[in-house]
C-alpha cells in the first residue's frame, strides 16, 4: 500500500529497538535480549519481514573483517530479489555493518 502511494519506491517498516550498553560494573546485567548481537539479529529479521530467514554467517577473514551472510527463502526470490539492496543498505544505516543477501537452496 505505501509503496503505491510514494509512487514505486521502496518502503520498509521498522519497530522501535533498544540495546545496552555493557557495563564496567560486574555487579549490573544486561539481558539476553538486549544485547548489541541481539539486537542486530532482531534487526535484520525485521527488515527482512515478509521473507524468512533461512539462516546467517559471519565469516572473519585474516585481516579483521566480517563477512555478513544472511540466506533468505527462496520460494519469495521472484517477489524480493529487487529489494536486497534496500534491505543491505537500511541494515548498515542502523548497524554500521554491511550485510549480503542470498536466497538458498
Amino acid at each position: 500500500e505505501l509503496e503505491k502511494k510514494f509512487s514505486g519506491k521502496q518502503v520498509v517498516i521498522l519497530p522501535r529497538r533498544k540495546a545496552y550498553k555493557n557495563s564496567k560494573k560486574p555487579t549490573r546485567k544486561v539481558p539476553r535480549r538486549r544485547t548489541l548481537n541481539n539486537y542486530k539479529a532482531a534487526v535484520l529479521d525485521d527488515i527482512v519481514y515478509p521473507v524468512d530467514v533461512a539462516g546467517k554467517r559471519i565469516r572473519v577473514k585474516l585481516d579483521g573483517t566480517k563477512h555478513r551472510t544472511c540466506y533468505l527463502d527462496p520460494k519469495k526470490k521472484d517477489n524480493y530479489e529487487h529489494k536486497s539492496q534496500t534491505f543491505a543498505a537500511v541494515y548498515k544505516m542502523l548497524t554500521g555493518q554491511r550485510v549480503f543477501f542470498t536466497y538458498g537452496n
